[in-house]
């Protein structure tokens, strides 16, 4: 509950809050016996009812709406009519403006210029597209291509079928994956002939270029902001079918045509080969002579930003083939989106995105490590070169000196300019190391004292990532102490919830003393919902059968994790 306000003094209760994670307000109201006053109350309520809020009313007035024409005691019926009408507008909170238009249309308009101008293709600057494209020095090998190319089969779909999981939620066509699956004898060869035919016509039918977007809010800043809200979109099964296909084929050529840098996505690559060359490049500069800096560009919905032009200028520089473009091109020929806004949907817009967009900007994104890597204006440090290291569409940068720090920046901003991707300064951000001067060349972005956070990991200080993830531990150990667990069921929690979160800080950085011996404190006040143990820890680590509770040495299981990782 937020709020609690009287209205109209004793007669009204206006009541603010939540239900289900959505705002919601309560009106109560008691009529005057009066008819007169009573008009004039409901009119005076009108104002109280413009809210983006769900409105519920209640009170004694109601009645007389549902006893309309039947009940002859309390007002003649042609009253009843005009209160009827009266309390109809006032059943809309979103009432009509004096133009003519409601809050519920400007609302659903504001909504939908948003996200229509966030999933707007962008053009691309062609001079700038040249200067990259013609940096590409390798394509995919001719067995790649092939497979790129080949035309769909029905063993190819049912596989991508069965990769799909069930009870996910559907779009507009009220079709769920259990559909596909259950009846695939029978529904599979027409999806394949619908495929094939959309191939011939270079465009898909209505239901598959439709999309549905749900916003999820983001639990920081402002409700009424839009920036503050996730945008999932819901894409109808058969589409998905289709683009989870060709993001299987193209898979198969990614490790071919992507630079090491990009360690998201290539075969024998991980998240953890980025953080360990952070880590140590961080580490190596241990001299304050040595000026060097990372750099975080953050890229601003850029998924839903690159043009599609680009795109497959790119997939043809890396000869992937026409036909395989051409798939690509399909998926992207008007498709079309609406906003649900509560039970609303806004008109639809043009949609840029879909679930082969991440996938596609592997090979985008490959454009600018390319021209940074080979750009010599842009070096690393003298003896050990390392310029740049990516994870999808989070990149960072490493550089030497204050020049070039706005080298890195334009060639970001010339990359925006050539894919239609766009920098956002206010979640940008750099740590500098070393001693600097930046009164000549300011950034135009945070620069962080302490730490900096990349791919959800905090560098800069020992230990400052690990200290973030076991506060969050020890506030799921705290939820859980609520129930009556055994001790049993207390290690099963510690194995599945606790030892996950800490696991993917420990891959990249050792576990330190005082780290560990905080992790196992937590741990034994958990199982003993106290301070003191009751049996030596050595032997609740140990098996059931050896006279153990099976509890994990998670400091030791951590260990052994990030040396696993070094080897």
């Amino acid at each position: 509950m937020d709020s609690i306000t009287e209205l109209e003094g004793p007669r009204g209760l206006v009541v603010d809050g939540s239900w289900a994670g959505e705002p919601v307000r309560l009106i109560n109201v008691y009529a005057p016996s009066d008819v007169g006053e009573e008009q004039e109350l409901f009119q005076r309520l009108r104002p109280q009812l413009v809210t983006s809020r769900a409105i519920m009313k209640g009170g004694d007035f109601n009645c007389i709406l549902e006893s309309g024409g039947r009940c002859g005691t309390m007002a003649g019926k042609g009253w009843m009519d005009d209160g009827a009408k009266l309390l109809a507008g006032m059943e809309n909170p979103l009432r009509a403006h004096p133009s003519g238009s409601t809050v519920l249309q400007d609302i659903t308009k504001v909504v939908a210029d948003f996200f229509g101008d966030l999933y707007s293709e962008k053009r691309s600057d062609g001079d700038q597209a040249e200067k990259f494209l013609s940096g590409i020095p390798r394509k995919v090998s001719t067995p790649a291509r092939e497979v790129l190319n080949a035309p769909l089969t029905l063993v190819e779909l049912h596989l991508t079928v069965k990769y799909f999981k069930s009870g996910k939620t559907p779009s507009s066509d009220g079709l769920l994956i259990d559909f596909y699956i259950s009846l695939w004898n029978l529904v599979g060869p027409d999806l394949l002939e619908l495929y094939e035919e959309m191939e011939q016509e270079g465009v898909m039918p209505h239901t598959l270029r439709e999309g549905m977007i749900a916003l999820l809010y983001k639990h920081k800043g402002e409700r009424c902001d839009l920036k503050n809200w996730h945008p999932i979109s819901l894409l109808n099964v058969g589409y998905m079918i289709l683009a989870k296909t060709i993001v299987n084929r193209l898979k198969g050529a990614v490790g071919e045509i992507v630079h090491l840098d990009q360690t998201c996505g290539v075969p024998g690559l991980r998240v953890m080969d980025s953080l360990a060359l952070i880590r140590n490049t961080i580490q190596y500069i241990t001299d304050p002579s040595i000026h060097a800096a990372l750099v975080c560009p953050d890229q601003e919905k850029v998924f839903d930003h690159v043009s599609h032009e680009i795109t497959e200028r790119v997939l043809q520089a890396f000869g992937q083939g026409e036909q395989f473009c051409n798939y690509v091109r399909i998926r992207y020929t008007d498709t079309f989106s609406s906003v649900m806004v509560n039970v609303w949907k806004t008109d639809a817009f043009l949609r840029q995105g879909c679930p082969l967009s991440p996938s596609l900007f592997f090979v985008d994104i490959e454009l600018l490590s390319e021209y940074i890597s080979k750009n010599p204006n842009i070096r690393g440090d003298a003896k050990k070169e390392v310029r740049c290291t990516l994870y999808m569409d989070d990149v960072t940068l490493f550089c030497t000196d204050e020049k070039l720090v706005q080298s890195l920046l334009e060639a970001c901003k010339d990359f925006g300019k050539a894919s239609g991707a766009k920098i956002n300064m206010d979640k940008s951000q750099a740590k500098l190391l070393g001693r600097w001067d930046l009164c000549n060349e300011p950034l135009p972005f945070p620069i962080e004292a302490r730490l900096v956070k990349i791919l959800c990991i905090w560098f800069g200080e020992p230990g400052a990532a690990a200290n973030e993830r076991l506060a969050k531990v020890k506030q799921k150990l705290g939820f859980w102490s609520l129930r009556h667990l055994s001790i049993g069921g207390k290690a099963l929690v510690l194995r599945n919830d606790a030892l996950p979160a800490l696991q993917y800080v420990t891959q990249d950085w050792p576990l330190l003393a005082n780290v560990a011996r905080a992790v196992n404190s937590m741990v034994f006040n958990f199982v003993w919902h106290s301070k003191m143990d009751r049996v030596k820890r050595t032997v609740m680590h140990k098996e059931h059968c050896k006279g153990g509770k099976t509890v994990p040495d998670i400091p030791t299981i951590l260990r052994a994790i990030f040396v696993c990782g070094c080897i």
